[in-house]
């Protein structure tokens, strides 16, 4: 749409109890590691094609239904997990799973740094950034690289 220079990198969280957008998203980057070295947007088509086509093989219900303080994000299935993915895949980011105490912790700082009465399902991206820096942050985050995460639900009494 020309409203942004560069579109930034994309990441999805689940939590650690169900997590079947994250399992998508590795299946579909391993065929893209796996059949083409050089990935490009060329094979992430293919890849995404062929999971389109082969559907089961990528996304499927959890086994056994979780539990989490973020209950908004226990998708069963994601329906739209291919564009989902595509998009992760294609802005060269990722999928992350958090644990109950990342998503505890962040819900509580995302509330007292923002005075935002955001729900745990809302500021689940928040522990996904908090779980993506705590893995080598020099290695993945660029010098100047700016952040945004998205609080999207409100807490309710």
């Amino acid at each position: 749409m020309g409203i942004i220079a560069k579109v930034p990198r994309i990441f999805v969280v689940q939590t650690k109890g169900g997590y079947p957008l994250v399992r998508a998203y590795d299946a579909v980057e391993a065929r893209v590691r796996r059949r083409y070295p050089e990935a490009g947007d060329a094979a992430i088509d293919e890849a995404l094609h062929y999971a389109a086509a082969h559907r089961a093989e990528f996304m499927w219900p959890w086994e056994a239904e979780p539990k989490s303080v973020a209950h908004g994000i226990l998708d069963d299935e994601t329906y739209d997990w291919l564009a989902v993915v595509g998009a992760a895949l294609r802005s060269h980011g990722g999928a992350i799973v958090a644990n109950e105490e990342r998503l505890v912790r962040a819900n509580e700082v995302a509330n007292a740094a923002t005075g935002i009465p955001v729900d745990a399902t809302g500021s689940a991206g928040l522990a996904g950034l908090m779980e993506y820096a705590s893995h080598a942050p020099e290695v993945r985050f660029r010098l100047g690289e700016a952040v945004a995460v998205i609080f999207s639900g409100v807490e309710r009494s």
